[in-house]
């Protein structure tokens, strides 16, 4: 009984464990919480075409937003901050530690991109029937990718190293059947 209140006592003087953080399960087509923004995407090498994108209105600093579609797909979860991990100065805001999720036209789960302190960690890529093809991971610091993992049957069948991503060279490991 006192290791239990011991530990109690620690976890609750522990500065993360002592936050509370907000959870706030929000959709885009929400007025209140996202403006609709309705423009003419130029792309080089093709005809104009109309797309939306949203603009989230008075976001609350150091909240967990968890962000839907009209169709009730998840498209980002995320805590959302004003200030930049390590630093003091504020800036703008927006959700450094995040999840998006992409998705084809006909509901099918395509990619989810992980981000950490504001920075591109690695991204998940999916097939038919959500069955996961690839992982990419990606250095923080360069912003170049390290290594893919292979999948086949959400199954790891292989490691690619790379040694030069722009020149297309890497070592790779083939994983053991059991």
């Amino acid at each position: 009984m006192k290791k239990a209140l011991v530990v109690l006592f620690i976890l609750g003087l522990n500065k993360t464990f002592s936050q509370k953080i907000d959870t706030l399960k929000v959709y885009q087509n929400d007025e209140l919480a996202f403006e609709r923004i309705d423009y003419m995407a130029h792309r080089p090498c093709s005809k104009p075409k109309a797309a939306t994108r949203y603009k989230q209105l008075n976001p609350k600093d150091s909240t967990y937003y968890i962000i839907y579609n009209d169709k009730k797909q998840l498209i980002t979860e995320g805590l959302y901050t004003i200030k930049y991990p390590d630093k003091e100065d504020e800036y703008k805001g927006a959700m450094y530690n995040s999840k998006s999720y992409y998705y084809k036209n006909n509901g099918d789960l395509v990619v989810i991109h992980y981000q950490e302190d504001g920075r591109n960690v690695k991204t998940a890529f999916y097939g038919s029937k959500n069955k996961l093809k690839k992982i990419r991971y990606i250095d923080k610091i360069s912003a170049t990718p390290t290594k893919d993992e292979i999948y086949k049957n959400n199954t790891l069948i292989e490691t690619r190293y790379f040694i030069s991503f722009y020149a297309n060279k890497y070592n790779t490991v083939k994983e053991k059947k059991p």
